[in-house]
């Protein structure tokens, strides 16, 4: 599950009347997330005033980008001047808890090319924080890479291919998303028409049949061995296209060893269906527990935010979501891939002081309550219920306007019986 994040600013701010140039590249780091459709990345970059004459240390600037591959815009930006600060750190960890991987070490030359990729002069939308252009001296004069560099960045911040089914699960992602370079490199066919100067905005060409016709989420994909030959792969792939249309497409894969790559691939059916089929599929279970406060105190507050320092966090009407994210992207390899198989617990902290806590199976919902508790322990909470419910409940609460979860059962019950 990609996270819903927003433009962020933060750390010290830029000085007012000073003007900043001659940034000097320090170092940079991506996550090697390619593959799952995000890249996340930091620079760090001094410079010197240029009107205070007085002070002869240089000034450390850090960026924080989030970068959607699949729509090909800048999703995210955070910037903090001068050294580390907790706001800093906070979204430092935010980036890879959220995204589950690991951070690979990028050159300036690639920073700039990344960033040039996803932004407005490829044509996308750029999103800039507050206050303008702090990042518009990233974008000129355009950088281009050879072949053998986007080769070599390209291997980075995609990550390892563990099992074959990463390579079917991967792709999938890719042709459903409509991410060319993505499909490329899962293709082991990376070639651009100018290898030599290879643009921000240039896509692969020679690519094979890219399996879907219009971009789509991959909500679930399963994945089943052919008996006849051990390099074939079927799929069944359930995506939900732009409209709010439902898909399943069964498609062939054929997957070579050393690398692990999509040597052949076509989709051989497909076929719509309603919403009431995709719920069905989609269908699981949630273990719910309902944790109660007695009070809101500031020391609440602070126990609370950090104990959610490093989840993901959005604002509904009657509440605060707050989800834990894996360390790592380890669904992506899983026969049975489901989107939000990446999900370890979420916390939706409502107006009435419930905080209701999530897990899919009981062992995870038993240690996020564990784990909250114990965050909380000096804190009036308590638990008030348990429940297991063999669909899910949550989103529909969230998005209820109610703000107990008890007045939400009456509501959505029959008899108001539990």
């Amino acid at each position: 599950m990609k996270p819903e994040l927003s433009v962020l600013t933060g750390g010290r701010k830029r000085p007012a009347n000073r003007s900043i140039k001659n940034y000097r590249y320090v170092a940079g780091f991506a996550t090697d997330t390619r593959l799952m459709g995000v890249i996340g990345m930091e620079l760090t970059w001094t410079f010197f005033d240029q009107v205070n004459s007085s002070e002869n240390e240089p000034v450390l600037f850090r960026q924080i980008f989030y970068l959607d591959c699949e729509d090909r815009f800048i999703d995210t930006y955070y910037e903090s001047y001068g050294p580390d600060d907790a706001a800093l750190r906070k979204e430092r960890n935010r980036l890879v808890a959220s995204l589950g991987g690991s951070f690979v070490p990028v050159s300036e030359k690639e920073a700039r090319f990344l960033i040039q990729s996803y932004s407005g002069i490829t044509g996308s939308s750029i999103r800039l924080p507050e206050g303008g252009s702090s990042y518009t001296f990233l974008l000129f004069p355009e950088q281009t890479l050879t072949q053998s560099e986007y080769d070599a960045l390209a291997s980075r911040i995609c990550g390892e291919i563990a099992t074959p089914y990463f390579a079917v699960n991967y792709y999938l992602m890719r042709c459903a998303s409509l991410d060319e370079r993505g499909i490329a490199y899962m293709q082991g066919s990376v070639r651009f028409p100018d290898p030599d100067r290879i643009h921000p905005s240039d896509q692969p060409i020679s690519l094979q049949d890219r399996l879907f016709n219009k971009s789509a989420t991959l909500y679930q994909n399963t994945i089943r061995l052919s008996h006849e030959n051990a390099d074939l792969y079927q799929s069944e792939a359930l995506t939900e296209r732009s409209d709010g249309a439902y898909f399943i497409t069964n498609c062939s894969l054929t997957i070579s060893d050393k690398p692990l790559l999509v040597s052949h691939a076509e989709a051989v059916s497909e076929f719509r269906i309603t919403d009431i089929e995709a719920a069905m599929i989609l269908k699981h279970p949630e273990f719910i527990s309902i944790c109660v406060l007695s009070a809101e105190d500031a020391y609440f507050r602070s126990s609370f935010s950090s104990f959610t320092a490093y989840f993901t966090e959005t604002a509904y009407e009657s509440g605060r979501l707050y989800v834990k994210y894996r360390n790592h992207n380890g669904h992506a390899g899983n026969r049975v891939f489901r989107l939000n198989d990446d999900v370890e617990a979420a916390y939706f902290l409502t107006d009435t002081l419930q905080i209701i806590v999530m897990g899919y199976t009981s062992e995870e919902a038993s240690l996020a309550e564990f784990n909250l508790i114990a965050a909380l322990l000096h804190c009036d909470i308590y638990t008030e219920n348990r429940y297991e419910f063999p669909e899910p409940v949550l989103y529909e609460f969230m998005n209820s306007g109610i703000d107990d979860f008890n007045e939400f059962l009456d509501f959505i019950t029959d008899d108001g019986e539990d």
